[in-house]
């Protein structure tokens, strides 16, 4: 993946290079128009990527405190079952 990524930087930052030193605008404007779309590719992966991570811990911790409120409940319903 880090592969990936300097390969996908290096042609943004050659790309935005190219785009900043034409004269052109026709044919800037459509260059400056595939840097932003595979910003947007880029940026959606890495989203996409990392959104699943973090709805996992997320589920993770939700269970945890699911499990964690139940054993406090059993606990408190068992200690004052032991007082009277």
């Amino acid at each position: 993946m880090n592969c990936g990524y300097l390969r996908c930087r290096e042609l943004l930052v050659s790309t935005l290079h190219r785009v900043l030193n034409r004269s052109q605008r026709g044919q800037g404007m459509v260059e400056y128009s595939l840097v932003v779309a595979l910003i947007a590719v880029v940026v959606i992966v890495v989203i996409s990527v990392t959104g699943r991570r973090v709805g996992n811990v997320f589920s993770n911790i939700s269970t945890d405190l699911g499990h964690l409120s139940t054993a406090a409940v059993k606990h408190a319903k068992h200690v004052k079952h032991v007082k009277k």
